[in-house]
């Protein structure tokens, strides 16, 4: 069932064990958008190009978001997303070139291709705790994240292989994997926070030399090995 609410076209859904609405599509030209508070899901592209956006207000139920769902909004500055959320799908903030900051959710694990693609003004991302996996994806290789698979005795990453356009699986022991265009474009992003263990890395990561990488205190020295082309700095707490 279909509801045209005003400004966006909702769609009845079960997900998750949650009834609710899915954001279809917003017709809208707001600056300043407050999503309806029935909201779960937003729609693949659902925001997509809207230029005239500045800022979106998210309900604190929402739990999912599409792919491509506010690429191209030009002049979205700044986005709080709510803890709900667990993935930010492939190229979801991609050319949203006036986004310079983001709070990711508590929750997220997975941040997939392109999810900040060509945020030239992005400048600060702290990477919650839970997130497992950050895809670059540029060979569409999926890698996915398990503990008792893959790695030396040592801790060490294992050597990836068989990545290619089949999407073949490789398992590697890490709390992180950062493949090099997780950030691509993203040419003002100077601080990276990593909350957890240091990250397996897939080709050189794509920052600005300037990039200072903070992580907790007792990984330091491993963060240091890992990120030898930048300054990595212990985090305050």
């Amino acid at each position: 069932m279909k509801i045209q609410h005003t400004d966006c076209t909702l769609k009845r859904i079960y997900h998750r064990a949650t009834l609710g609405f899915k954001l279809a599509k917003y017709t809208g030209n707001h600056e300043i958008f407050q999503i309806p508070p029935e909201v779960i899901a937003i729609g693949g592209g659902a925001f997509a190009n809207h230029t005239a956006l500045r800022e979106v207000l998210f309900p604190p139920d929402l739990i999912t978001i599409g792919e491509s769902a506010f690429s191209g909004c030009a002049n979205l500055a700044s986005v709080r997303l709510p803890d709900r959320i667990t993935e930010i799908r492939k190229n979801t903030f991609e050319n949203c070139s006036g986004l310079t900051s983001i709070d990711l959710p508590r929750n997220l694990q997975v941040i997939n291709h392109g999810a900040f693609l060509n945020c030239t003004r992005l400048k600060r991302i702290l990477i919650p705790r839970q997130v497992k996996l950050i895809y670059g994806m540029k060979n569409h290789c999926r890698l996915t994240y398990r503990s008792s698979v893959g790695a030396s005795g040592n801790g060490s990453c294992a050597t990836v292989s068989g990545c290619g356009s089949q999407g073949r699986r490789t398992y590697i022991k890490s709390k992180h994997i950062v493949q090099a265009s997780a950030f691509e474009n993203c040419e003002q992003l100077t601080e990276l926070y990593f909350c957890g263990e240091p990250p397996c890395l897939e080709g050189e990561l794509l920052l600005p030399p300037s990039a200072v990488i903070y992580c907790p205190e007792p990984f330091l020295a491993q963060f240091q090995t890992s990120f030898q082309q930048y300054h990595c700095q212990a985090m305050d707490g």
